[in-house]
């Protein structure tokens, strides 16, 4: 006679077996995935791994290496030791070395070109006898409050005697949570004391939620993996609500704008509201003045290097009305000295040299490099007096 459980044990069996060739096949076609994105990664999309980060909310994990790939080009990055696409440095300063920072977005970031070629690694390790290091602390998306949140950080660490900040058309709307919509980044508010503003830090409980077991886990799995990151890709272009405005509530804080309904608007000043460009200008005056009067009060440089961002920010059109009237006064306002490219750029690409495609070319980070040098000529003219 049969028992019960000599019934039920092939059955049993077979089941598990099943479980076993059905997560086997799981595995098998996640791995070919893998590899297949690692091979030939879609266009479009760059990768790399990302560690929580205090003072800006997450930067890149040192010592991975971040792919970039567009137009059928692929451009593999280093990732230095800091969380930045710039080579090491060392601690400590050699005496006489003057140490300049950059400091900014995707413009210093510059994943489209690879190390060597971007404009501060072009730079003279000598300019009049006197020996330069440079520092690039770039990433996307970054505005005027989180390349300044960074600098403070950073131009300690490294004894930075020049702090230069390479600002960009979309920063002021950066600034602004609103528009940035980033979750995992600070922004900063408006107070109604003039000139002021504050942070919002709302971005550091979600990532000690994310420091967490499993959420901690799955980040670090998905930091390694291509296909997870081209799904996380894929459904960040889906439409949603965006993230939750930072509240303005609080007694020392005014409304900031609302988003635009065209991302491109955070451009164009001309297609902001009078009031939310008010806001922004007056936001935007309030970093860039604290940030200035910390720098000077450390016995460092500062300085605005004004990015065009893109071939139409350099004729002089109504219709692109652009951010760099505002900089400049605002810049001569707070003493603020500002090297401005945009004429070599220009001149560049009226010899049918393109400048831009999508961000700088690598004829793009070579003009930036050769205006940077005249400038660095300036500097140690200077020297004696300034550094």
């Amino acid at each position: 006679m049969t028992t019960p459980d000599a019934h039920w044990r092939p059955r049993t069996r077979r089941l598990l077996l099943s479980l076993a060739a059905a997560c086997l096949s799981v595995l098998l076609a996640a791995a070919a995935a893998e590899v297949y994105c690692r091979i030939n990664p879609p266009a479009g999309v760059y990768y790399g791994g990302s560690v929580l980060d205090q003072a800006i909310g997450v930067r890149y994990r040192p010592y991975s290496t971040i792919v970039y790939t567009k137009a059928g080009e692929r451009v593999d990055s280093p990732v230095n030791r800091d969380g930045f696409l710039d080579a090491d440095h060392e601690g400590g300063k050699l005496p006489g070395t003057v140490r300049v920072g950059f400091f900014g977005d995707s413009y210093v970031e510059a994943l489209q070109v690879p190390l060597e070629q971007r404009f501060f690694r072009r730079l003279p390790g000598l300019v009049r006898a006197v020996p330069f290091e440079y520092f690039g602390f770039g990433m996307s998306g970054f505005g005027t409050v989180h390349s300044y949140l960074n600098a403070r950080v950073w131009s300690k660490t490294y004894d930075l005697d020049a702090v230069v900040y390479v600002f960009v058309e979309n920063d002021l709307g950066d600034n602004i949570a609103r528009i940035n919509k980033n979750p995992r980044r600070p922004f900063a508010l408006l107070a109604e004391e003039e000139p002021g503003f504050t942070i919002d830090r709302s971005f550091e409980e979600r990532n000690r939620l994310m420091d967490t077991f499993p959420y901690s886990v799955l980040r670090n799995v998905k930091n390694r993996s291509f296909a997870l990151q081209i799904v996380q890709h894929r459904l960040s272009l889906l439409p949603s609500a965006g993230t939750p405005a930072a509240s303005a509530s609080r007694s020392n804080a005014v409304s900031p704008p609302r988003p635009a309904a065209d991302p491109s608007e955070n451009d164009l000043p001309g297609l902001w509201s009078e009031s939310d460009r008010a806001y922004a200008e007056r936001l935007g005056r309030s970093i860039l003045a604290e940030w200035a009067q910390e720098v000077r009060k450390e016995g460092r440089l500062f300085y605005v290097l004004y990015m065009p961002r893109g071939s139409e920010f350099l004729a002089d059109e109504p219709s692109r009305k652009t951010w760099k009237p505002w900089l400049l006064e605002t810049c001569r306002a707070l003493n603020i000295p500002v090297i401005d490219p945009s004429e070599a750029f220009e001149k560049r690409e009226r010899s049918g040299v393109p400048v831009y495609v999508d961000h700088l070319t690598v004829q793009g980070h070579a003009v930036l490099g050769e205006v940077l040098r005249g400038w660095l000529e300036a500097v140690v003219m200077d020297r004696p007096r300034s550094m």
